[in-house]
């Protein structure tokens, strides 16, 4: 069966339809392609971002805050992560939360005493989109602590020179 000039050219103009209708699926599935890493890529960096405000404004906190007496403090011991503070000096600024931020710092569940100023009384609102969250547990003093208490809590358990307490601090946009 032999093609004529008419169908030969019916022929090629299908397979040019179907080759350009190809191509535009092909080009289509790449920029979708690029459109998701792209989104995920910002909200990446988004996340990022909050996850290290949040964890530089509690880590602030309790470094402004590190005053457990001890009898041997003399000795060159440095206690960390222990405060008798209910974090009523802090101020936004210093915990070095950026201007467009909001901040909400609680201690063991309930706001903190006085919250650090220029922080939210209340929670992060419902609709609040990017939320991070960075707990700290901290240890709180009994008594003036003892080299022996020391040493006994940092050995393991039974030690009853003091109580652990969470530091929370949440920020959003």
């Amino acid at each position: 069966m032999k093609m004529t000039g008419r169908t030969r050219g019916q022929m090629l103009s299908l397979d040019f339809l179907l080759a350009m209708a190809v191509i535009i699926l092909a080009v289509g599935v790449l920029l979708n392609h690029y459109d998701i890493l792209t989104t995920q890529g910002k909200e990446s960096r988004v996340k990022s971002e909050l996850n290290t405000i949040a964890q530089t404004a509690s880590q602030q906190a309790l470094e402004k805050n590190a005053d457990c007496a001890s009898d041997f403090s003399t000795q060159g011991y440095k206690i960390y992560g222990c405060t008798t503070s209910n974090f009523s000096s802090l101020t936004k600024n210093y915990l070095l939360v950026p201007e467009g931020f909001s901040c909400y710092v609680t201690l063991d569940g309930g706001a903190a005493a006085n919250g650090p100023g220029g922080c939210e009384s209340t929670d992060a609102p419902l609709d609040a989109k990017d939320v991070a969250v960075a707990e700290r547990k901290y240890l709180s003093p009994n008594t003036t602590l003892s080299k022996q208490d020391y040493e006994k809590c940092i050995t393991g358990p039974g030690c009853t020179a003091y109580t652990v307490k969470k530091l929370r601090v949440k920020i959003w946009r």
